[in-house]
Order: C-alpha cells, then structure tokens, then sequence
C-alpha cells in the first residue's frame, strides 16, 4: 500500500485480509464496513467481489461461511451476534466484548449456535512462542521459576485509551500464560486508566508455583519495547523488541511488538544468544508476509482444520471469557484495594 493510502491505518487490511488471502484455505467473498466507499475501496485493493454497508446482508449471503470481525470493539457484540444467528462461523479480533457482560452473552450465543469460534489472541500461534513453549516443555531451562512481562507503547489521548488497556492486557498475558503453561493464580494488581496513560501492574504465582511479573504501559513517550523473560533452574528464554525504532518499521501497538519480537536464550554456563526458530513451528505456507500477518495466518490454518474436523479451536470464545474474567476481577481489586484471588 502506498504511504497515502488510508488502508495502511486498519487492522484488517494489514493483518486479516493478508493472512487470509495467502491462505488456500479460504476464498475472501465479500467485506463489510458502516460505509460503502471504504467498503469498495478495501474490495478494489483485494479483488474481492462481494461489497456491503449492511452486516444483516452480508452474513445472509450464501456465499458467506466464515465472518472474520476485525473492527473496533465497540462493535464487536453487535457484528458476531449477527453472524451467529446466521449460524456462520465466527473469527473476531481480541477482546470479544467491550466488557466482561458482553463477553458472557457472545460466548453463551456462539455454544448456543453450534458452530466453531475463535478469538484473535494470536500470539500463541507465532513461530516464536511455539517454539518457546516447546522449549520450556522439553526441560530447555528446567523448572520454571520466574517469568516476567515488561510492554509498553505510546499513547496519544483518545475515546480509545480505556479499551487499549484490555486489548493489550489480553494479548501479553495470554501469550506469558501459554509459553509456561500456567494460569495466574494469587494475585495483586493495579490497573489504572487515565486518559494520558494506562498502567496495568500485575504481580502473582502460576498454578504450578511460578512467580509472575507484568507491567504493561501505555505512556505518552517510550522507549523499551517489550520484554518477556522466563527464568528457570538451568537456563532463561526471552522474546524482546527494541522500542527505538518501532514507528520507522511501521509498527504501532503492543499486540505488533509481541508478533515480531525475536528469541534469545542461554543454559546455565552459556552466554545468553539468538535463538533461530526452527521451520517446523511455521506451517502457513511461504506466501504469507512475516509482519502483522504471520499469527494471523497460523491461527486461520488451524480454524480451517477445525471447520473440517468438527473439534474446537483451542483459542475459542472460551478462552476469551477466561480473560475478559481475569481482567474484571483485577479491575474489582484495585478499585477495592485489595488483592486479586
């Protein structure tokens, strides 16, 4: 897309539709936004036939047997309703609802409506935290001990400052759960929301004793990145982005930062070094771009298959609920004061 174009701003155009484009299992039909220019325009650039202002419509066509929501939150309750009444499958971007409520009712409509869903907590499917979790499964650094989360990004005042504590909240925590294979359990937080920055401070224990740190930030000036780093009896694994050039590599938000972060470890008495992934943990075929698309795209694959072999996916509207309910009980405690349990 050229420099001008107002596509290189939406989430779908440079992340979904690349991913599922590149994809043999599945043929884009038709795309759907409130106005039918933009609508046309994002049609026009994808060569997809189908064009629609009108949700109702578009997940009535016949045509239609997966809908993909990768729009703002605040409409994410009103668009998967509409699809599951149609009983199409549903993809929907993280979070699932703008709330904890309407996250409850999606869930409940999508077990109601037998069809298969997914949430877009992605980062589980990238090369990189398949092959971490690989890594801590098979000993690499022994018993895990401690595991810690350092994010933050740049944040400009706007409607969307509270949602983006959710959104990437959601994303970190997911990933740092399912790299060590722990939930967070016996935990104190602060979460606060203000319209010039966001902080979402978590300290706690896995359910197989791990201690877990996470600071996520959205700040008006930054410079870190991301960091995660799994510290275990005989080694440590991190995934890190350096923060200094983030916007010359067009890259905006955490969920980006977490997507392209790059690995490095070290057993003990090593040096700690980059890590290559091995090629087994990509299985999307070569033409999916490296970028925004890549976990987009692994995680497809493996709907696809879900959609051919009747079982779940295992990042389902389930999955969500848990953390839409992890992040409302840590919300609960700090306006109580109190630690989360």
């Amino acid at each position: 897309m050229a420099a001008a174009d107002p596509l290189r701003h939406s989430w779908g155009a440079r992340a979904h539709l690349p991913a599922l484009t590149a994809l043999p299992e599945f043929e884009v039909v038709a795309v759907c936004t409130n106005h039918f220019d933009t609508a046309r325009s994002t049609a026009s650039h994808f060569d997809i036939p189908l064009v629609f202002d009108d949700v109702a419509a578009m997940v009535e066509h016949p045509d239609v047997d997966v809908v993909d929501v990768c729009i703002g939150v605040a409409s994410h309750h009103a668009v998967v309703l509409e699809a599951l009444r149609a009983r199409k499958h549903v993809v929907c971007e993280w979070p699932l609802g703008a709330d904890l409520a309407e996250a409850q009712e999606l869930r409940a409509a999508a077990e109601k409506a037998g069809v298969l869903h997914a949430i877009c907590l992605q980062a589980r499917y990238a090369p990189v935290y398949q092959y971490m979790r690989y890594l801590v499964a098979t000993g690499y650094i022994g018993r895990v001990l401690s595991c810690s989360l350092n994010a933050s990004m740049a944040m400009a005042p706007s409607p969307r400052s509270a949602s983006l504590a959710l959104i990437h909240f959601g994303h970190c925590l997911d990933t740092l759960c399912f790299v060590v294979e722990q939930e967070l359990q016996r935990t104190s937080a602060i979460v606060q929301i203000d319209p010039v920055a966001n902080h979402v401070l978590i300290h706690g224990r896995g359910d197989n004793g791990a201690l877990i740190d996470v600071n996520i930030r959205h700040v008006p000036v930054f410079a870190t990145g991301l960091t995660i780093e799994i510290d275990g009896t005989d080694g440590v694994l991190v995934a890190a982005i350096d923060g200094a050039d983030l916007s010359a590599r067009g890259i905006r938000s955490l969920g980006e930062q977490l997507n392209q972060a790059t690995l490095s470890g070290a057993r003990a008495g090593e040096a700690v070094s980059t890590m290559v992934v091995p090629e087994i943990h990509r299985w999307v075929p070569a033409r999916v771009p490296t970028g925004p698309a890549l976990a987009i795209a692994q995680l497809l694959r493996r709907f696809a298959e879900g959609i051919r072999s009747g079982m779940p996916c295992e990042a389902d509207f389930g999955l969500a609920l848990r953390r839409h309910e992890l992040f409302a009980t840590l919300e609960r405690a700090t306006d109580a004061g109190l630690a989360a349990r």
